[in-house]
């Protein structure tokens, strides 16, 4: 390879759009809080714990049948 190709760019101010330069650390909470993806996530493991613990309490003689087969 090249001198040329090894060349590290350096990163440009964003320019024609609104750029936070002193970014709070509230800013960042809201937007990663506000990623869709992330509620998706948390939506499904709390749907996945709440089921657990209805499983859990509704039959509780299952837990003792789980661990016992698990002795094996």
């Amino acid at each position: 390879m090249s001198k040329q190709q090894l060349k590290v760019r350096e990163l440009s101010k964003g320019e024609g759009h609104y750029v936070f330069a002193n970014e709070s650390w509230l800013r960042r909470l809201y937007a990663t809080l506000a990623d869709p993806d992330l509620q998706i996530v948390a939506a499904f493991s709390l749907i996945g714990l709440l089921v657990m613990l209805i499983l859990i309490f509704r039959f509780p003689d299952m837990v003792a049948a789980v661990a016992e087969y698990n002795q094996f």
